[in-house]
C-alpha cells in the first residue's frame, strides 16, 4: 500500500510538471509541481489520517497550527 500511495504522487508530481509546462521554467515548474503534490499530500494527511490517530484535542490543535518540529519554517 505504501509504494501505491508513493507511486500515486510521483504520478501527480508529474502531471503537475506537464500542466505546468507553458507557466514556467525548470526549476520553477519542478517547485510548483512540488507544492502540488505536497499540499495534496497534506490534505490526506490532516483529512484523514490524523483523525484516526490522534485525540480530538490533538488534531485541533494542529489544525490550528501546532507546530513541534523545528524545521518546520524551512518546510513550508
Amino acid at each position: 500500500m505504501v509504494a501505491q500511495i508513493a507511486g500515486f504522487f510521483m504520478r501527480l508530481h508529474n502531471v503537475a510538471l506537464t500542466r505546468l509546462a507553458a507557466r514556467a521554467p525548470g526549476p520553477e515548474r519542478f517547485a510548483a509541481a512540488r507544492r502540488v503534490a505536497r499540499a495534496g499530500f497534506r490534505r490526506i494527511l490532516f483529512a484523514d489520517l490524523l483523525p484516526r490517530l490522534l485525540r480530538a484535542d490533538m488534531r485541533l490543535a494542529y489544525e490550528d497550527g501546532l507546530r513541534l518540529d523545528p524545521w518546520s519554517a524551512e518546510s513550508d
